[in-house]
């Protein structure tokens, strides 16, 4: 009689895979090979950082021409807006797999609570990253009122 090791990472990696085949099955059976698949729905990940100074956004959009983003500022939430367009033609190719996602996408993003000059904000596009730097105005209103009795 042998006593195999129970490993939870194989048995968790087993189980992930069958899922997976059982999705592509399900897939594959429900649409024909002339279908186009439809666009994802998909949302880039950002990192948004504070300091002192400023806030920076950082959020990946590879793949994406930077005359196709869109940003605003309304309140304390950034809006990212833009639209990554297909690499396969309809009728031109058959899918065997899809796993990069495409379409519109609008990403929100709630901004530390905080003054941002708007007349220096800035961002900058580069190998599939788009920065956007919030400078902070510092809050010269607050002063402290003393109590008179």
């Amino acid at each position: 009689m042998s006593i195999d090791k129970w490993d939870p990472l194989n048995e968790f990696l087993r189980l992930r895979n069958l899922f997976n085949d059982v999705f592509d099955r399900t897939l594959q059976s429900s649409r024909s090979d002339q279908e186009t698949l439809p666009a994802h729905i998909w949302s880039p990940v950002v990192d948004v950082y504070k300091n002192k100074n400023e806030i920076v956004i950082n959020a990946e959009l590879p793949g994406i021409k930077e005359d196709d983003i869109q940003i605003t500022l309304k309140g304390d939430v950034l809006s990212i807006y833009g639209e990554r367009p297909a690499s396969y033609r309809n009728g031109e190719m058959t899918v065997h797999r899809l796993e990069r996602s495409y379409g519109v996408f609008q990403r929100e993003v709630k901004i530390p609570s905080t003054h941002v000059d708007v007349d220096a904000m800035r961002s900058s596009y580069q190998e599939g990253v788009l920065q956007i730097v919030l400078p902070i105005i510092e809050d010269h209103f607050s002063i402290q009122i003393p109590i008179k009795s």
